[in-house]
């Protein structure tokens, strides 16, 4: 394809992306609008495209490497508001320094995620001999629900906004947890009432859908949670002041 069908390509791509986002939870649009693209598309420009989707682009260089030649703010503006663009439009100048920004509600916040090591033998030495405590290794999805009053939002590790948790879980999270403001970091899963115990794993878009549609099941959506980022401080003198736990506990 000559240079400007391969920029005609490029303006589709951008358009396309920004109406699958707005698509969000409509899978039968999304595939329309991706077959269509296959069709205008050649195979070198196909492999690229499924490569940016599955972000498999094999660069041979990381994500950190290129924040940090970009600006050297970059990759801690990026871990407290998940916003690319964000980080682009603040850091425009590489010699002009960032303030640290603090984590705000409504915006997903990078979750720590465990680190992956070949064997048992490689995660003791990790641990340099300290006592440890281990969790359970739930099988669900990971969220991080931000609750802003009556606001929720359900992001996920990729920081989408799974808005189909809403109808079961948000008069659960609204009674429960008090605090105004709070970020909560957690694992969505189901649990299935006639057998005690929770349902195999991928369940929980099925049993969302039940919830939305008003649908009586056994199957309910639970999520189990790590920790609490953030919280809106009760009766201080500065009201509902906003405070990282990790910065709060020893």
């Amino acid at each position: 394809m000559d240079k400007g069908g391969r920029g005609k390509v490029y303006q589709e791509m951008e358009r396309n992306a920004m109406t699958i986002f707005l698509l969000f939870g409509y899978p039968a649009e999304k595939t329309s609008i991706l077959s269509d693209l296959i069709r205008k598309t050649n195979a070198q420009e196909m492999k690229w495209i499924i490569m940016i989707i599955l972000k498999d682009l094999k660069l041979g260089i990381s994500e950190k490497s290129i924040f940090h030649e970009f600006h050297p703010d970059a990759e801690d503006l990026f871990n407290v508001t998940c916003d690319l663009k964000l980080v682009c439009e603040k850091l425009r100048d590489r010699s002009q320094r960032h303030k640290r920004q603090d984590i705000e509600v409504g915006k997903p916040v990078r979750p720590q995620l465990a680190l992956r090591v070949s064997n048992a033998s490689a995660a003791w030495k990790k641990l340099y001999g300290k006592e440890v405590v281990v969790e359970c290794k739930f099988d669900g999805d990971r969220i991080q629900i931000h609750k802003n009053n009556s606001e929720l939002n359900f992001f996920s590790r990729n920081f989408l906004d799974h808005q189909e948790y809403a109808h079961g879980m948000s008069d659960v999270i609204t009674q429960n947890i008090l605090a105004d403001k709070c970020i909560l970091d957690g694992e969505m899963l189901v649990w299935d009432a006639s057998i005690n115990r929770f349902a195999e794993f991928g369940s929980n878009q099925e049993i969302a859908k039940a919830a939305r549609e008003g649908l009586d099941s056994d199957r309910q959506l639970c999520c189990i949670l790590f920790v609490s980022t953030m919280f809106s401080k009760f009766g201080s003198s500065a009201g509902n002041e906003c405070v990282n736990v990790s910065d709060a506990c020893p």
